[in-house]
């Protein structure tokens, strides 16, 4: 069994945050669930873009799912503590629909840089199958990141102190309880400085493509002498 005692310790100050946190929640889910609905009954939705974009909201709902309700019963039933396995499907979700979603941005922004740079070819670059073999590989990838680290996370040992100052179970939560000041179970700088260079290296590709993308679209909604066309292509890209 773990416990998680939470970032604050003042009662009131943790109230307001909760209540912040569930509305937030709230709004995340309904907005997600209404597009995904949407995109799904209106037959004029049926884009590469809306398909993808409809994963990423599926994406987004499951990923504020795997802590915040988790979060909410906690609050309302006094209770601080979770089961082992538990604490490894909080942490296998968490991680991969976070790594899922920034898996899936790249290729949307390579969809709207077709879609506005080669419209003439977009039809055969972004079809239904490569669709689906994008979000395929987006799911794939993420499951595949969440069953090689959650593992190798739950394999070291944590003999010390078994509460964590947060609401939920991530990686670096726990990697702090495997290498405590009072007890030093196990050296974890190796994995820690391998997890961070594949962060940066993941994040820092993604931004790249990102910006290249966007950044290919500028030029050519500047280049448009059509204000309605310039307005349009702005309206999608947003």
């Amino acid at each position: 069994m773990g416990g998680e005692v939470g970032l604050l310790n003042n009662d009131g100050l943790l109230t307001i945050l909760s209540i912040l946190i569930n509305l937030t929640f709230i709004v995340t889910l309904t907005e997600n669930s209404a597009m995904m609905v949407l995109i799904y009954i209106d037959s004029q939705l049926h884009t590469p873009m809306n398909f993808l974009l409809r994963h990423l909201s599926l994406m987004d709902a499951k990923y504020s799912c795997t802590t915040v309700p988790k979060m909410m019963v906690d609050k309302l039933t006094g209770q601080k503590s979770t089961s082992f396995w538990g604490c490894i499907s909080q942490i296998f979700l968490y991680w991969t629909l976070l790594r899922a979603e920034c898996f899936l941005l790249g290729p949307m922004v390579y969809d709207r840089y077709v879609a506005i740079g080669h419209a003439l070819c977009y039809a055969v670059l972004m079809n239904q199958r490569r669709c689906i073999q994008v979000a395929a590989g987006s799911w794939l990838l993420g499951g595949a990141d969440g069953f090689l680290n959650t593992p190798l996370v739950m394999s070291f040992p944590y003999c010390a102190s078994r509460v964590i100052n947060n609401f939920f179970y991530e990686v670096l939560a726990l990697l702090k309880l495997s290498s405590s000041v009072a007890v030093s179970c196990v050296d974890i700088s190796v994995y820690e400085s391998v997890m961070y260079v594949c962060c940066v290296l993941m994040f820092s590709v993604l931004f790249a493509l990102i910006t290249f993308c966007y950044g290919r679209i500028v030029a050519f909604v500047l280049g448009m002498r059509s204000a309605h066309a310039w307005k349009n292509t702005l309206a999608t890209c947003s």
